[in-house]
């Protein structure tokens, strides 16, 4: 009997002194109710002991708000909580956290300052700001579809992966991410891209953004490049000595985009052909210049229509001697003695300078084959 006694003093005793942690959630405690963590259901509480050393915690689309209580999930190295309506994520205590995934919610304040991270997922989401100074592991970044105006990636440097699209960034350094492999910032306000650290990078997507300026011939390792659409590309540079290797190129929609510089101009041409006709590769600064030449369309000539499909003519009053068309490397294409029209339907799409001869001299224009 005084044994007995003894037990039951004990248990009481034990009971007295566990700890537990407090679940405000509903949906936060069944969803530990469901996966047994939980003895006792709708008391808004779990026995501490039986999360602490849970390393993997699985939550997602359970319509839960509020994760406190997260905090004592001491051992937790892999957070699946996507797919809620959670506003405010602090995962800061849980210093073992290797990976996060907490996108498709309605988080507007993240912590996770302090800890080891190397994946973060909070892609759809109401981000404003984004603090990833701390965690300096970080290898995938994929934080699109927010509304974050500014994004500083300089302290994380392991970086190989990185999705930023459809935010409303400005502007965008990486250039001491030199892992970095993949890029994606479509859909931002990027006015400036500095990406010239970054060797390995293997895939770019600038696509929709208001860039003027893209210099990428320190980026050898690139194999699939995109910068259409809505972007203001004045200049394109990627000459860096390794254009064989890129498969996909997309320069299309960039109406202010004269010269695309690259490797060897014959063999973009023949390779890549999303670009627009009033576009045209080159391999030096003279060739470029040679393009910057303005149409003729004053009150002594015209050249009509420009752009053209199949042939085109020329209204004047002076005495013409004869037509002659180069490409833009300066190759005689075709000439042509006076007549009412110039076919050039046997041309390739692309730019090309006219030279008319007449009393008066030589005159050049652009003519645009589309």
């Amino acid at each position: 009997m005084r044994n007995l006694i003894s037990i039951i003093f004990l248990l009481a005793n034990m009971s007295l002194f566990a700890q537990y942690t407090d679940i405000p959630d509903n949906n936060f405690e069944q969803a530990l109710f469901d996966l047994s963590y939980d003895d006792v259901l709708g008391d808004n509480q779990v026995l501490t002991a039986n999360i602490s050393s849970i390393s993997t915690l699985s939550i997602s689309y359970k319509n839960i708000n509020d994760l406190t209580g997260i905090e004592d999930f001491t051992a937790l190295s892999k957070l699946f909580c996507n797919g809620n309506a959670i506003t405010n994520l602090d995962v800061s205590s849980n210093i073992n956290l290797t990976e996060l995934d907490c996108h498709s919610n309605d988080i507007a304040n993240l912590n996770i300052s302090g800890i080891n991270l190397t994946n973060l997922n909070c892609r759809s989401n109401e981000l404003i700001n984004l603090d990833i100074s701390e965690n300096t592991n970080l290898t995938e970044l994929f934080c699109y579809s927010n509304n974050l105006t500014s994004l500083d990636v300089s302290s994380n440097t392991n970086i190989s992966n990185l999705n930023c699209r459809n935010n409303q960034i400005t502007s965008l350094d990486i250039s001491s991410n030199i892992n970095l492999f993949e890029l994606n910032c479509n859909m931002n306000q990027l006015t400036s891209i500095n990406i010239t650290g970054c060797t390995n990078l293997n895939n770019l997507q600038c696509d929709w953004n208001s860039i003027t300026e893209l210099d990428l011939y320190t980026n050898i390792s690139l194999t699939n490049i995109s910068c259409i659409n809505n972007n203001s590309l004045t200049l394109l540079n990627i000459k860096n000595g390794n254009n064989n290797i890129i498969t996909d190129f997309y320069a299309n929609n960039n109406p202010n985009l004269t010269c695309i510089f690259v490797d060897d101009a014959a063999w973009s041409t023949t390779n890549w052909t999303n670009v627009d006709v009033a576009s045209t590769f080159v391999e030096t600064q003279t060739e470029c210049d040679a393009l910057d030449i303005n149409d003729i369309t004053n009150n002594n000539f015209s050249i009509y229509p420009n752009p053209t499909k199949d042939n085109f003519s020329i209204n004047t009053n002076n005495k013409i001697e004869n037509i002659k068309v180069y490409d833009v490397f300066g190759k005689l294409i075709k000439s042509y003695n006076k007549q009412a029209s110039y076919s050039v339907s046997d041309l390739v799409d692309g730019v090309y300078l006219i030279h008319i001869k007449n009393e008066e001299g030589i005159q050049i224009s652009r003519l645009i084959i589309e």
